[in-house]
């Protein structure tokens, strides 16, 4: 019973992590062509009847949450290893 909880507590690891990646590197990938002004989104937000300037802060948002979350995730992660390091620290 303790191999099938270990083995499952480990796949759903690996796609919270999957996950968490898939969402960063989307967030961070349209930041980044929302900062660059790539043609295809100024022609999207302009089409929908948006002015442009609000490319500019829909950037910032996407980048602040892309790194927000970034940052959680990995204080999450090193905060679990500091805890695993001090209980196989025990005697």
């Amino acid at each position: 019973m303790e191999e099938k909880k270990a083995k499952w507590i480990n796949t759903a690891k690996w796609i919270y992590w999957t996950v968490t990646l898939l969402f960063v590197v989307t967030m961070l990938s349209a930041g980044l062509t929302y900062l660059a002004g790539a043609s295809f989104d100024v022609e999207g937000i302009t089409h929908l009847g948006y002015p442009v300037y609000l490319l500019k802060r829909k950037n910032f948002v996407a980048l602040g949450c892309a790194t927000r979350f970034w940052l959680s995730t990995t204080i999450k992660l090193i905060h679990n290893h500091e805890a695993l390091a001090e209980v196989l620290a025990q005697p």
